[in-house]
């Protein structure tokens, strides 16, 4: 699979400041069953209490559901579901690191009465023996916010690919697609949103129906020509082996290595990306990306065409 901290969906994503950025889908997307929510996030704070990575509560937080940040101490993940016993689950701390690109997905069963918690695709926290559901709530579906709480409860990073669904998945129906853009048509899909209109007020949802209305405050539009997007120099000193991919439909390619310290030249279709060697990865790169590592530097510059990857030290 990817190594932490490589986002291999190379889309747009959203920079929210951490005291007004949000988007909000309105009153919509309450879940009273089963569910689970994934999405990609960079913090750029794992320290701060209450950031919400989504919100679905009332004012009080005491009905509805989130993922938050921080508020179970520093980098660990809180999954609350007001009106299940018991409403929080916590990871440990540091799960969640500052800087780095992560998976998260939170899943609730309410047939089998659990939670779970997934970093990565790995497993991070559980409990069972759960009774009661969650009830429906007027307030707003929100991704970095839970607005109507106050400025304390706003993301501060970046936010990727977020989706909800109708179904507890299972840790192979995560990893199975997390490294996937969502089409709209999957099975138990009911909102899904690729963040990937790079400009403006208002985003272009893949599933569910519902545009997100986006409040920047001094948060940003991350395009996937943009150099600033990040992806952290550990993370690709760490990429240094061709590993299997997580999908059976996975590439075809043809790698040209003009010198051994130089380039790579790659034509690439399907999902992959590279590492520091020239290794394959699993990605998607079918749209341009420029992402700054280090003091080198890894830079696609569109799927269809031949792509340079300098070679960088980091």
């Amino acid at each position: 699979r990817v190594a932490t901290g490589y986002r291999p969906l190379m889309g747009d994503c959203l920079q929210f400041d951490g005291a007004a950025t949000k988007i909000s889908y309105g009153d919509n997307f309450d879940q009273t069953g089963s569910f689970s929510f994934e999405a990609w996030i960079l913090p750029l704070d794992n320290s701060t209490a209450f950031q919400q990575i989504v919100s679905k509560r009332n004012a009080a937080a005491s009905s509805g559901w989130a993922l938050s940040l921080g508020s179970a101490g520093v980098g660990a993940l809180r999954f609350s579901t007001n009106g299940v016993s018991t409403s929080a689950l916590d990871t440990a701390a540091n799960v969640i690191r500052v800087g780095r690109w992560q998976h998260v997905a939170a899943v609730f069963d309410s047939a089998a009465g659990t939670k779970k918690i997934y970093v990565d695709g790995v497993q991070v926290a559980s409990a069972s023996a759960l009774t009661g559901s969650v009830a429906n709530v007027t307030d707003a579906f929100e991704i970095g916010a839970h607005s109507v709480n106050g400025s304390a409860a706003y993301f501060n990073g970046y936010i990727d690919e977020p989706r909800l669904w109708s179904t507890a998945r299972a840790v192979g129906d995560v990893t199975g697609s997390m490294y996937l853009e969502a089409v709209g048509t999957e099975s138990g899909l009911v909102f899904a949103d690729s963040l990937n209109v790079g400009t403006g007020t208002t985003t272009s949802a893949t599933a569910g129906g519902v545009n997100g209305t986006v409040t920047m405050g001094s948060g940003a539009w991350v395009t996937s020509a943009d150099s600033t997007v990040p992806v952290d120099a550990t993370s690709f000193a760490n990429l240094k082996t061709l590993q299997p991919a997580p999908v059976a439909h996975v590439w075809s390619d043809t790698i040209t290595k003009l010198a051994a310290s130089a380039e790579v030249l790659l034509s690439i279709s399907g999902f992959m990306g590279i590492s520091r060697s020239g290794s394959l990865y699993v990605g998607r790169v079918d749209r341009p990306l420029a992402a700054r590592i280090g003091t080198g530097a890894l830079r696609f510059f569109g799927g269809s065409s031949a792509l340079t990857i300098p070679h960088a030290s980091a």
